[in-house]
């Protein structure tokens, strides 16, 4: 952080009057490092600037810089970074000499500027060429000239000092146009028939040259459509200089072939089509038929062959009674306008519909076929073995056969909506407390009928003559009472019976503590019933050890049982061997063995698991004083030196046998010699 220099004048009191206190501002300190003063950079080289600008008053972000060109004018406003270094870079810079002037300005205004001089270089460039037409992809026609048109420069050269050339793959080159003074060069050509690759180039006074290719299509002119309507003349196009013409065209009264067919005006009202001798405009009403005209002989075929406008008048097939059909058509009677196909029946004795019958969906008539009509006089029946001497009246619903006065209902005393086969009334409608079925079988019980869903009621629901089939539970006895029955006795019935339950599995039904998911319990039964009893991790169990030697102590091996099994028969572990030689002798606090061999894991005596290797008999044989007075001895191993004859100075290993003293004598003052008595003895160790 710099000091604040303020511009200012202000007032101080003392003591022996006021003072003046002035305060002033510096302008920034700044220099250029790069580039150097006086150097020179090629046009287009990447050109760095450098500065370092620094001021006692403000923050060297605060301070407005610019550089400055006496060409290009203003270069660069970036402001300087924390340090006060100032940077831009540019590639842009116009040929010449360049005074360059980098300006430093602080918050209160003041500048300071530094300059140097730069010269750049101009660099030959090459021309620039733009093509106008055509463009890449045209296409021409044959025998018909294109303009070729083109915009060059040259930064050294004038545009009319450039050459310029076009040329064809195909052609070779076909024009050479001099550009004028704003760079536009072109040329008027007809190129050949075919696929051209054109070439556009332009050379500047250094031999720059710059070239531009497009594709270009010539086509014949029988492959161009001049006027635009979809068809070229290869095409069929009879007038490729008129859209309204084309194989498409549609055929006007104009005196022309519009559609291209070889034929003028055909289709239209001056032309005879049908080659009748008359035309639409001579009368001709069917110009498409040849047998239809004015004045020709009407046939009954539904056309009007005389164009009067009446179709096949005077025939068999002309509608005499005008009600829209004739005897061909259908009309059963043609002299009654109220009679043919398609009419609706009405209730007038006639057949008004042509169907054969007479009166048919009218109350005059036995429409559902059962004899029986609504009303006098019955005219006929749906049903052929209904005469007419067998037809009567009182009919309710004719669309229903099974509905007339003869019907048979049956009495619902339930309102079961079924009915009793055994009461019955006739009637052409269904009386109050009567249904249409004989379905129940006990027309005292409401849910009891034919077809019903048989429940579990005590009830025949279904009325097959047996109560509660297939709908009853199964449950299982329960002896003792936990709550689970036994597969050997059960019961069907709708409810749980005492003494019975709804779920099986109890595999002991004398065992209140034995059903599927008990815990099982080290009691000789087999409480969870998965076929096994007191099986391992039972309640109760006790933890035994792998005792493979059986010596009564076992392995950390363990299992958690009812009783032993297996190897698993001790509860006390601590075994350091447990399988091998010796094992049987190895355990905790085993005694003293004169085993001649060792355990057969580790090779040591150590039968007792202590983790030492512990010898019974550690003693030596020994004789103290002597030379003519009495000596003392002492019992112990007993051996002598073969060479010396001296005692064996050493205990008996594990595992092997040497003498043992078990009584020694200390001589006398005449004879001061020690005796012994001795044994060959085993080494016991554990």
């Amino acid at each position: 952080m710099r000091i604040l220099g303020i511009g200012l004048v202000g007032l101080v009191g003392c003591s022996d009057g006021d003072k003046v206190l002035t305060v002033s501002n510096d302008e920034p300190n700044l220099s250029i490092v790069t580039p150097a003063d006086e150097s020179s950079v090629d046009e287009y080289d990447l050109v760095e600037f450098r500065g370092k600008a620094t001021d006692l008053e403000d923050e060297e972000t605060a301070l407005e810089v610019t550089w400055q060109s006496s060409i290009d004018d203003v270069l660069n406003v970036d402001a300087p970074d924390e340090e006060g270094n100032v940077y831009f870079a540019t590639d842009t810079l116009t040929p010449g000499d360049h005074v360059v002037t980098l300006t430093v300005t602080d918050s209160q205004g003041l500048s300071s500027s530094t300059a140097i001089r730069l010269e750049v270089v101009d660099q030959l460039d090459a021309p620039t060429l733009e093509l106008r037409n055509p463009l890449d992809g045209d296409v021409g026609e044959e025998g018909v000239a294109t303009v070729f048109t083109v915009a060059v420069a040259d930064v050294q050269d004038a545009p009319e000092d450039l050459w310029v050339g076009f040329s064809s793959l195909l052609d070779g080159e076909f024009c050479t146009p001099t550009p004028d003074d704003i760079g536009l060069a072109s040329c008027e050509s007809s190129l050949s028939v075919g696929e051209h690759t054109l070439s556009f180039s332009v050379l500047d006074s250094h031999d720059f040259v710059t070239e531009v290719e497009v594709n270009y299509v010539v086509l014949p002119s029988s492959q161009v459509d001049n006027d635009f309507d979809g068809f070229t003349e290869e095409e069929e196009d009879c007038d490729d200089t008129d859209a309204m013409i084309s194989p498409n065209g549609v055929e006007i009264l104009n005196g022309l072939d519009d559609d291209c067919d070889g034929i003028i005006d055909e289709e239209t009202d001056a032309f005879d089509d049908d080659g009748d001798g008359f035309a639409e405009m001579d009368g001709d009403c069917d110009d498409s038929d040849a047998s239809i005209f004015p004045d020709a002989e009407e046939t009954c075929d539904g056309v009007d062959q005389d164009c009067n406008g009446v179709i096949d008048n005077d025939t068999i097939c002309f509608d005499d009674d005008g009600d829209g059909l004739t005897e061909e058509e259908g009309d059963c009677d043609d002299a009654e306008s109220n009679a043919f196909p398609g009419n609706t029946e009405v209730a007038d004795g006639i057949d008004n519909n042509c169907d054969t019958d007479i009166d048919e969906g009218t109350p005059f008539f036995d429409d559902d076929g059962d004899c029986y009509c609504e009303s006098l006089p019955c005219y006929g029946s749906s049903n052929a073995n209904c005469t007419t001497s067998q037809l009567t009246d009182g009919d309710c619903d004719d669309t229903d056969e099974d509905y007339n006065p003869d019907l048979i209902w049956y009495q619902d005393a339930d309102g079961d909506f079924r009915g009793d086969p055994n009461s019955t009334m006739t009637s052409c409608t269904e009386p109050t407390g009567y249904v249409s079925n004989a379905s129940d079988c006990d027309d005292g019980n409401s849910y009891a009928w034919t077809g019903n869903v048989e429940s579990c009621d005590g009830y025949d629901n279904d009325c097959d003559g047996s109560i509660d089939e297939g709908v009853t539970n199964t449950y299982y006895v329960d002896a003792d009472d936990d709550g689970y029955g036994s597969t050997v006795q059960t019961t069907e019935d709708c409810s749980v019976p005492v003494g019975y339950v709804a779920t099986a599995g109890d595999c002991d039904d004398s065992c209140a503590t034995c059903f599927p998911g008990n815990t099982e319990t080290c009691d000789g039964f087999d409480n969870d019933c998965d076929g096994d009893s007191d099986e391992q991790n039972a309640s109760g169990c006790l933890t035994y050890y792998q005792d493979v030697d059986n010596d009564g102590y076992g392995t950390t091996t363990s299992v958690c049982s009812c009783s032993p099994e297996g190897d698993f028969t001790t509860t006390t572990s601590g075994d350091c061997f447990d399988d091998g030689v010796k094992a049987s002798i190895t355990y905790p606090g085993a005694p003293y063995s004169t085993s001649t061999s060792p355990r057969g894991d580790n090779g040591t005596y150590d039968f007792d698991c202590d983790g030492t290797e512990e010898k019974y008999y550690t003693d030596l044989a020994d004789c103290y004083g002597g030379w003519y007075g009495a000596s003392t001895c002492s019992n112990g191993w007993y051996s002598r030196n073969s060479f010396t004859g001296a005692l064996n100075p050493t205990v008996t290993p594990c595992g092997q046998a040497d003498l043992l003293s078990y009584s020694c004598s200390s001589g006398s003052w005449s004879n001061p010699v020690c005796s012994y008595s001795r044994t060959n003895t085993m080494q016991r160790c554990k």
